[in-house]
């Protein structure tokens, strides 16, 4: 008799479990409502940059997007009076070191423990993130190619933000009047073309985003950083290879620009793409 109850409660709770299940998947419990709605929703397309034909390797800031669980990222957020020693401690890249130090400068704080983790930060940041040498007195330490704009059209007129890091350890000349240039030049692959305007290439299959000019002979110091900034309209969101070049020129009484020299070296930087949120 008691081996016969048992059994009655084994085939029982099976049972129940098999009918609570069936119940929970009738009525969608436990499945977000934004899930729900994008099943339902099917009629909505999709943003489609096309694959060239060789595709080319790609930089995409996305794929190295860190994850929200980062320490660094979480730190990144730091306004600049909380910033600590063990904050400058976990940053891995130039441009967060610059940033973190110049939200400490214009906080006004005086700390010589913080000033000691920049300086140790920045001396190994050399060693494992050496940068490219324009000319033995001026070095590129980061370049970041982010999308600040999709824009109309599902971004073929997107806004995009060009940073470059400059490091200064050596006289830079430059003629009385004359002007110091920092160009992006991007070249898409072949097959991306078609989806850049002729205003932004001026016919060319390139594009050229100049940054405001900048004067190193007498506004850079020696042994500083400097971050340079352009933000340009109207390019669409396609894969490019990515050069840096530096150009010394003057304004001819026109007010138009008459090129002097090319300043170093051209620096290639590789193939940079931020299709946004919703490239990822």
């Amino acid at each position: 008799m008691k081996a016969r109850k048992a059994t009655q409660a084994g085939l029982v709770m099976p049972l129940m479990l098999l009918l609570l299940s069936a119940s929970c998947i009738l009525a969608g419990c436990g499945q977000p409502a934004q899930y729900k709605a994008a099943e339902e929703d099917k009629t909505a397309p999709a943003a489609v940059i096309p694959t060239p034909v060789e595709t080319p390797p790609k930089h995409s800031k996305n794929a190295e997007r860190a994850k929200p669980d980062d320490p660094v990222v979480a730190e990144k957020t730091a306004p600049p009076e909380e910033i600590s020693v063990s904050q400058v401690n976990l940053v891995e890249d130039w441009l967060a070191w610059y940033q973190f130090r110049e939200g400490y400068r214009q906080s006004g704080r005086s700390d010589e423990r913080m000033e000691a983790a920049f300086e140790e930060k920045a001396k190994q940041l050399h060693t494992t993130k050496p940068g490219l040498e324009i000319t033995d007195s001026l070095e590129l330490l980061a370049f970041d190619w982010t999308m600040e704009d999709a824009g109309p059209g599902a971004g073929k007129d997107a806004t995009f933000r060009a940073s470059w890091l400059f490091y200064k350890n050596g006289d830079i000349p430059v003629e009385p009047n004359h002007e110091f240039f920092v160009i992006l030049r991007g070249r898409p692959d072949p097959s991306h073309l078609h989806y850049l305007s002729a205003k932004v290439t001026g016919g060319r299959d390139y594009f050229d985003l100049y940054a405001p000019p900048v004067h190193p002979d007498t506004e850079w110091k020696k042994g500083e950083y400097y971050l340079v900034t352009a933000t340009k309209q109207g390019f669409a969101c396609v894969p490019y290879r990515m050069e840096i070049i530096l150009k010394e020129a003057y304004r001819k009484d026109d007010g138009k620009l008459e090129n002097v020299r090319d300043y170093g070296k051209r620096q290639y930087l590789g193939w940079y793409a931020d299709l946004g949120e919703d490239g990822e």
